[in-house]
């Protein structure tokens, strides 16, 4: 996808009224924190008890080598 991933994200989250969060690499996030997404993704599963997350190729890359990585799931971060 390249250069349009983040692009093809937004579109598609648009697109599908089902998306709650899009993390696109045009757009910098915080994981941790009051504000951060995971704690946003806490409070939306106790909440409603689920959520759709669409991340696009790329997103907060940059940041990743300069984090600890023991939240990644084992699956996608070889």
């Amino acid at each position: 996808m390249g250069r349009h991933s983040g692009f093809i994200a937004a579109t598609a989250t648009l697109a599908q009224q089902d998306v709650n969060y899009v993390l696109i690499p045009e757009v910098d996030f915080d994981l941790e924190g009051p504000n951060g997404l995971l704690k946003t993704l806490e409070n939306r599963l106790a909440e409603r008890g689920h959520a759709v997350i669409v991340v696009a190729e790329g997103a907060d890359r940059s940041s990743l080598s300069t984090r600890k990585k023991s939240w990644i799931c084992p699956a996608i971060s070889s």
